[in-house]
């Protein structure tokens, strides 16, 4: 389904990103110089790119507290909420 993430993981974030009237467009875990990174790209349905920093801010703040609660990733991470259009 998506790129490099486990299915536990995606189904954590795609609601999220939907109660904010938006679409999943991808996910990946990645390691990156010894960091790992949790990078979501989102857009709006109808794949404008018209995606502000604030509702990707909004919804970075969401999944952080979701995953934090959760412990679905067991290691220190970054996580990157990003949009097409930015």
């Amino acid at each position: 389904m998506y790129r490099d993430i486990p299915e536990e993981l995606a189904t954590l974030i795609e609601p999220i990103v939907q109660d904010h009237g938006l679409e999943l467009l991808d996910a990946e875990l990645i390691r990156g110089g010894g960091a790992w990174q949790l990078r979501v790209f989102v857009d709006t349905p109808e794949g404008d790119g018209r995606v502000s920093v604030e509702a990707c801010a909004h919804v970075s703040r969401e999944i952080g507290t979701q995953l934090d609660a959760s412990d679905v990733i067991d290691r220190r991470y970054t996580l990157e909420v990003s949009s097409p259009g930015l």
